[in-house]
């Protein structure tokens, strides 16, 4: 029963159907503190969203993670390490990163830095 009017309550406020399902799960010792948690995750659910629907939008072929990706198979400048590139730093930092090769195939890659 409360489900179904938390449910009334975020569509009139256009927040997302997250909220009523967050709204069991979420466990504190006082109502702001639910409160604040409740929110941060209403927040953290827009974000994913947002990112999910700019990778849609996109048109990418497919997502590339790092999780197969072998370091060894690519020459990287001395200043950069698989870390630096996982960490994303590069862009932090505003500095142009490129990768040139054969994409998918299996011999040696070059990256440089600008």
């Amino acid at each position: 029963m409360l489900t179904n009017e938390i449910a009334t309550c975020c569509k009139e406020l256009k927040l997302s159907r997250n909220m009523v399902e967050m709204a069991d799960r979420v466990q504190a010792d006082s109502h702001p503190e639910y409160l604040l948690k409740l929110l941060r995750s209403e927040l953290e659910h827009r974000e994913t969203q947002r990112k999910d629907k700019f990778l849609k939008n996109a048109g990418f072929y497919s997502i590339k993670t790092f999780d197969r990706f072998r370091f060894d198979e690519v020459t990287l400048p001395a200043a950069v390490s698989p870390d630096y590139l996982r960490s994303c730093e590069f862009i932090n930092t505003k500095t142009n990163l490129m990768m040139y090769g054969n994409v998918g195939k299996m011999k040696k890659k070059r990256c440089s830095i600008e």
